[in-house]
C-alpha cells in the first residue's frame, strides 16, 4: 500500500501528489492519496495522458477544480476506488472529487461521498465533447453550491451511467 501525503499551495500548480502530461501512462494500485492540494487536481492532474487507478483511496484532497482528480484531453480508468471528503474550492470550483474536461474516464465499482464543490458537481463534473462512463458506482452525500450536487454534466459531455446509485446529494444554491 503506497501512501501519497503532500502539502502545497492550492492556488498554484497541478496535481498535488502526481501530475502527468503528454502521453504519460501510469498505473496505480492499492494507493492512498490523502491531504494533497493544488490549483488543479488536488491529488492527480492528467493532460493528454492515460492513467489507470485501481483499489485506491482519495480522501481530504483539495483544489480549485478537481478536488481529488483533474483530467483534460485524457483517458482514465478508475476501478474500485473510494473518493471521500475532497473539495473544489475555487471561486467557481468544479468537481469536488473529479473534474473531467474533454475526456473519457471509465469509472467502475467506485464510491463518491461527502465531496464538495463551490459551484458545480459536488461529486463529479464532466464537460466537453467526449463520452465518460460510470458503472456500478455509488454517489452519495455530496454538495455543490450551484448545480449537480452529485454529478454535473455540461458542455456536450455524453455521460452514460449504468447501475449507479445517486442519493442524498445537495445543492445549497
Amino acid at each position: 500500500n503506497d501512501e501519497f501525503l503532500a502539502s502545497a499551495d492550492q492556488h498554484i500548480g497541478f496535481g498535488g501528489a502526481v501530475a502527468g502530461e503528454e502521453s504519460a501512462m501510469p498505473v496505480f494500485k492499492d494507493c492512498t492519496f490523502n491531504g494533497n492540494a493544488a490549483g488543479l487536481g488536488g491529488a492527480m492532474y492528467w493532460l493528454d495522458s492515460t492513467a489507470y487507478v485501481r483499489e485506491s483511496d482519495f480522501q481530504n484532497n483539495s483544489a480549485g477544480h478537481g478536488g481529488a482528480i483533474f483530467i483534460t484531453d485524457s483517458n482514465m480508468v478508475i476501478i474500485s476506488c473510494e473518493l471521500k471528503n475532497n473539495e473544489a474550492t475555487g471561486p467557481m470550483g468544479q468537481g469536488g472529487a473529479i473534474a473531467s474536461n474533454a475526456s473519457a474516464p471509465r469509472i467502475i465499482d467506485s464510491e463518491f461521498s461527502y465531496n464538495y464543490a463551490s459551484a458545480s458537481g459536488g461529486g463529479l463534473y464532466f464537460a466537453g465533447e467526449n463520452d465518460p462512463n460510470m458503472k456500478n458506482c455509488l454517489i452519495v452525500k455530496n454538495t455543490a453550491n450551484r448545480d449537480g450536487g452529485g454529478i454535473s454534466a455540461n458542455w456536450d459531455a455524453q455521460l452514460t451511467l449504468a447501475n449507479c446509485t445517486i442519493a442524498d446529494n445537495t445543492v445549497t444554491g
